[in-house]
């Protein structure tokens, strides 16, 4: 049997079919959530927010985080100067700690004081688990403990902040498209019953060449349309108690100042973004152009 090469290909168990298809899967999960944070390199954001939150980071605790480079820098001289050249401190002695407010700090934990120490609450998903396992101890009633909630919210809707859960909206568009790609080498464009739905609000921010008035805006907007009878102006709605307002108000743009559109020559702002920033003037424009759409004889529904 000496000398005698088998013709099985033998490869690793991490190359096989099943495990690439399984890392690729798991890699794509990654990505997708990497893509649901914020953008950490959007230099239009006036302020600082957590990447994985997007919540608003308070003026101090953002103050802290602009200096907190120079204030290393300042603590290194200062432990070069006084325990390397002047020797004037001792170089074992303790290190004075900055105290510099973080992301973390922006969370907020409540104490509880027992008879020997003070433990913090915090707000877990697997508290059921512990009092199971604590059932085997102790005497307790669970029928009576569960007539209690066990958390401040339902995991499953809300965050242990109290905010809705949000799910990538993308995940619906892309089985949208995969159900409907066979359509896709057919031309509607000629036939005389072709709808088209038009997302407005990208419609809107696409709109790179800033008009001077409202009413050139309108026109620029409609020129952009295809040119067919039934034509779809869809844009989002804001409602006051909704995931996207509530993702609005935790990430500050909210906060972005708020413009009357008074009529059709009120003046373009220069930071078109910024003012797309703000529920109310979408609103606004929304109504504008609809209004505008009806005196030029836009066939928009």
């Amino acid at each position: 049997m000496a000398n005698i090469e088998s013709k099985k290909c033998e490869t690793h168990k991490e190359s096989s079919l099943s495990k690439r298809k399984l890392i690729e899967k798991a890699v794509k999960k990654i990505m997708d959530t990497f893509s649901a944070f914020l953008n950490p390199f959007n230099t239009e954001r006036k302020h600082l927010a957590c990447i994985s939150s997007g919540q608003k980071v308070p003026e101090d605790i953002a103050d802290d985080l602009l200096k907190v480079e120079d204030v290393g820098k300042k603590s290194f001289k200062e432990f070069v100067d006084t325990r390397l050249k002047d020797k004037t401190t001792r170089f074992h002695k303790p290190l004075i700690r900055t105290k510099l407010k973080t992301v973390g700090s922006v969370s907020k934990s409540t104490q509880i004081k027992s008879a020997k120490n003070v433990v913090k609450i915090k707000a877990e998903r697997n508290i059921f688990g512990q009092l199971l396992v604590l059932t085997q101890e102790y005497q307790i009633d669970m029928e009576k403990v569960l007539k209690y909630p066990l958390s401040p919210v339902l995991w499953s809707l809300s965050s242990p902040g109290g905010l809705p859960l949000k799910t990538n909206k993308a995940t619906l568009l892309h089985k949208l498209e995969n159900t409907f790609n066979c359509f896709e080498s057919q031309d509607f464009s000629r036939q005389p019953n072709t709808a088209y739905i038009i997302n407005g609000n990208a419609l809107l921010h696409c709109l790179s060449s800033g008009p001077d008035t409202f009413v050139d805006l309108a026109k620029q907007a409609f020129r952009s349309l295809p040119q067919t009878a039934y034509v779809h102006f869809v844009t989002d709605t804001y409602k006051p108690y909704s995931i996207k307002s509530c993702e609005c108000l935790r990430s500050g743009a909210s906060t972005a100042k708020s413009y009357v559109l008074q009529g059709s020559e009120t003046k373009v702002q220069k930071n078109f973004k910024e003012f797309l920033s703000n529920d109310g003037n979408k609103k606004a424009l929304i109504s504008f152009l609809h209004a505008e759409g009806q005196v030029m004889h836009m066939p928009i529904f």
